[in-house]
């Protein structure tokens, strides 16, 4: 480990001398150690040396037991210097302190000791040595260092041998000055005295004529002041004069631009109002235009494109319980139904009496189903057709029965069951061109052909309507109807007329549908303006947590300012490519494609999980947001609540105009500001690991997030003034309470 460490050192000199902008500088500062220059390195000697000494010891036949101390004591050959400044040279044991002579260093108990001293510590630089209460540290030099040290140690003696040389000329000479300084300073204390005498002489003629002097001067600055003073009040009298005047102009004209602005206030109000009134009446205008048109339409859709048909008069409330009883098998069940019908009246039918007992259950059904295959002209029952048992009138059903037993007095084949002969020959002429027999399938057909009208009827039942009582119903591919007010349906035909619930659909256009229960009639509209669709507008969050708004019509996805219009495409409610195929007061249904998503609406602040952070505003104040409060630093005391109302969200007269991951920007009045979100000191390792994996491999977008991105590019707005406004009461706080500055 000793030369490992010296081994490390010396690789990290090699790498500091390479240039920063060499390549491969590890492999190159290995190759440089390996090679002999002209002064090589003592650390790489060494080394190298323990290396054959370690492979003479591996290979020898006799080894003894002090190689390991040889090779320790050996590990300390080279220079040392100690912490008293003395250069001590190491060779195979022996240390020669300066120039006295040689000491051993030897291995005693797993102790190396030298002179008394004993090694504490020992590493490749430096080591510890101990003596009693005394210790004393070398610290590894190279050769160089050595001679160096030496070199210096030679020139201080000469250095000091000199200096005792010269400082002795210097106290000889010093002595010379000294004698000299004694006599020249006698001759000066003389001239000093004789030259202070006449100083002194020369300073009373002076003080006389300066005390003279300021006198002069000092009545002259009095006259001075007094001048001042005199022009200075004529100066402060003629300013208050002009400031007086001044003050009066502009009183006068503040007075007048208050009367001009009360003035304008006043036009202004007087224009609002006539604007609203105005609007008002366009709008009643408007409202009743088009409830008259409305009106005109109706009246004019004297013939509903579709009405319900002949074979659906019967009691429309049993249409939705055959409806609940169909498991949407196909033509299989209606053709089981059928079947079942028939056998049911064939029991009731008095004249069959025991004798249909004798008959077995499996060769009525064949005999049943071979005579109901010839309905449609030997063709397969349709695929969408349902049936129930209401959809065959008791009338048709006793002809069968009459038919049957008067079958069964006919010719039968020996071996052959009555009953089963006689159903079965209702199938096959001459019973089958019987007028009862034509009636039963004409019945049946009529019914499928209606049934078939009205399937493809609900197909275009498809978009949003709206009942006289404001709901929304919102109707999907498929069927699936769902309520503004919440709940959802599917509507269906389980006969020949649409229904749900117990609601069945009587007549239809294009616009209107009329749907009766029992002696109930509700009306629908088809949405034509968006308008009506006053359920959607609030504020939304969308399920990758994108945050809309919804007013008039169009929608401004918060993370920027663009707007996109709500349009209606084949009646249904669409916003770029996505389709909403369910619409409540709380949830929308989006579709494009076989992409979904959903919105939330968003009622309370607390809801928004993204404001729940701390942030800094344009003038440095701080603020965190929990539970839709909001409280500064400046004041922890006193918080202020984040108010979602009419698809906005405000706090205290500031109305959010974009709201993003990172920053929001607020509005007020006339006035902008910007919130910034404090990265949380924690995080930040995580956020930058996080970007980097994301700029590695970008994350693929789901659809949803696509179209929210999509459908609010736009540019932030460029910050144009900068002003301020400080109070601290609630009334006047905004999004900084005490203090709010506004870009």
């Amino acid at each position: 480990a000793f030369h490992i460490e010296e081994l490390v050192d010396a690789l990290l000199d090699e790498l500091a001398a390479l240039g920063s902008d060499e390549r491969d500088m590890l492999v190159t500062a290995i190759v440089s150690l390996g090679k002999e220059p002209p002064s090589r390195d003592e650390r790489i000697a060494r080394f190298f040396s323990r290396v054959c000494d370690a492979h003479v010891a591996v290979n020898a036949k006799n080894r003894s037991a002090d190689d390991g101390s040889k090779y320790v004591v050996k590990a300390l050959n080279g220079y040392w210097l100690d912490s008293e400044g003395m250069v001590c040279t190491v060779e195979d044991g022996k240390c020669a302190i300066g120039h006295s002579s040689k000491v051993s260093i030897a291995v005693k108990k797993d102790q190396i000791v030298m002179n008394g001293w004993v090694a504490s510590a020992l590493s490749s630089k430096a080591v510890e040595w101990q003596k009693g209460e005394k210790s004393l540290t070398w610290n590894r030099i190279t050769q160089g260092e050595s001679e160096k040290l030496e070199a210096e140690h030679q020139a201080l003696e000469r250095k000091k041998k000199d200096e005792a040389a010269e400082k002795k000329r210097v106290q000889e000479e010093e002595k010379k000055r000294k004698a000299e300084a004694e006599r020249k300073a006698k001759e000066e204390e003389a001239e000093r005295k004789r030259k202070e005498t006449e100083a002194k002489k020369e300073a009373e003629r002076q003080a006389k004529e300066e005390a003279a002097q300021r006198k002069r001067m000092e009545e002259e600055e009095k006259k001075a002041k007094k001048e001042a003073d005199r022009k200075a009040k004529e100066e402060a009298e003629r300013k208050a004069k002009d400031e007086a005047a001044q003050r009066k102009q502009k009183e006068e004209e503040e007075k007048k631009a208050k009367k001009e602005a009360d003035r304008r206030a006043k036009e202004e109000a007087a224009e609002r109002k006539r604007q609203d009134e105005e609007e008002k009446r366009i709008k009643k205008d408007e409202e009743k235009k088009a409830k008259a048109e409305a009106e005109r339409r109706r009246l004019e859709e004297a013939k509903y494109r579709w009405k319900a048909p002949a074979t659906a008069e019967f009691d429309p409330s049993l249409n939705s319980s055959a409806g609940d009883a169909d498991d949407g098998s196909g033509s299989q069940d209606a053709l089981a139904t059928a079947v079942s019908i028939i056998l049911d009246t064939l029991q009731a039918e008095v004249r069959l009496g025991a004798v249909l007992l004798c008959s077995k259950a499996e060769d009525l059904d064949a005999a049943t189903r071979e005579f109901l295959g010839t309905v449609f002209d030997g063709a397969a029952w349709p695929s969408e057709f349902r049936l129930c048992r209401q959809a065959l009138p008791k009338p048709l059903l006793s002809d069968v029965s009459a038919m049957v037993v008067e079958g069964m007095g006919s010719q039968i084949p020996l071996g052959e069951d009555v009953v089963t002969f006689a159903i079965a020959s209702l199938g096959k002429d001459p019973l089958m061109q019987d007028s009862r027999v034509k009636a039963f399938a004409s019945h049946l057909q009529a019914v499928a052909k209606d049934q078939h009208v009205a399937q493809q009827f609900l197909k275009t039942l498809g978009g949003l309507w709206q009942s006289r009582d404001g709901q929304i119903y919102t109707i999907a591919e498929g069927g699936k109807c769902t309520v503004s007010s919440g709940g959802a349906f599917q509507v269906t035909v389980p006969h020949v007329l649409p229904s749900f619930g117990g609601w069945t659909a009587v007549d239809a256009t294009d616009t209107v549908v009329r749907w009766r229960k029992d002696d109930k009639i509700v009306e629908w509209v088809r949405v034509e303006k968006i308008s009506q669709v006053e359920v959607l507008s609030g504020l939304w969050k969308n399920t990758q947590g994108s945050v809309c708004t919804v007013t008039g019509g169009r929608c401004r996805f918060m993370s920027r300012t663009v707007d996109m219009p709500l349009v209606l495409q084949n009646g249904m409610l669409a916003l770029g490519a996505w389709v909403a195929v369910g619409i409540t007061a709380k949830v929308v249904n989006w579709q494009k494609a076989d992409q979904c998503m959903e919105w939330h609406r968003i009622e309370h602040a607390r809801d928004l999980d993204m404001l729940n952070t701390t942030w800094k505003n344009t003038d440095g104040l701080v603020c965190t947001v929990a539970d839709g409060l909001c409280t500064f630093a400046s004041n922890t005391s006193q918080s202020f609540p984040i108010v979602v109302a009419d698809g906005t969200i405000t706090l205290n007269g500031w109305k959010v105009l974009t709201l993003a991951a990172e920053s929001i920007q607020w509005q007020k009045a006339d006035r902008k500001m910007e919130w910034k979100r404090l990265q949380q000191p924690d995080k930040a390792a995580e956020q930058k690991t996080a970007t980097t994996k994301a700029e590695a491999k970008p994350p693929d977008k789901p659809a949803e997030q696509k179209v929210a991105v999509t459908s609010a590019e736009t540019k932030r707005p460029d910050k144009t003034a900068e002003q301020k406004v400080t109070g601290g009461s609630p009334d006047k706080a905004g999004p900084t309470a005490g203090g709010v500055t506004g870009t």
